[in-house]
């Protein structure tokens, strides 16, 4: 879970994201989770490999930019997705740019 601002560079900008030299092992619904409240999270050039479900999750009220990432093997019948949004029981979503 990352919980602080942050900048993630597995590969430089306009790299191939079939290229990413670093791999994220997911056997979990989320392989990287960004914690509620966070802002600035900025990860680029990764590969999630194998998740479960969706390989980015951010929480309410956090806030990340996926650039040059790849999402892996996700579990069947799951469409692969970068980032997904997730809601409190109120239904304010986080914001998530991916």
């Amino acid at each position: 879970s990352i919980a602080k601002p942050v900048m993630v560079v597995g590969a430089p900008k306009d790299s191939d994201p079939d290229a990413a030299p670093v791999l994220v092992t997911a056997p979990a619904p989320y392989a990287i989770t960004i914690a509620e409240g966070t802002q600035a999270v900025q990860l680029w050039g990764l590969a999630v490999v194998h998740p479960t479900g969706v390989g980015v999750g951010v929480q309410k009220s956090a806030e990340a930019t996926l650039e040059y990432v790849r999402i892996d093997g996700p579990a069947a019948g799951r469409p692969p997705s970068g980032c997904r949004r997730l809601r409190d029981a109120a239904g304010s979503g986080a914001s998530c740019t991916a």
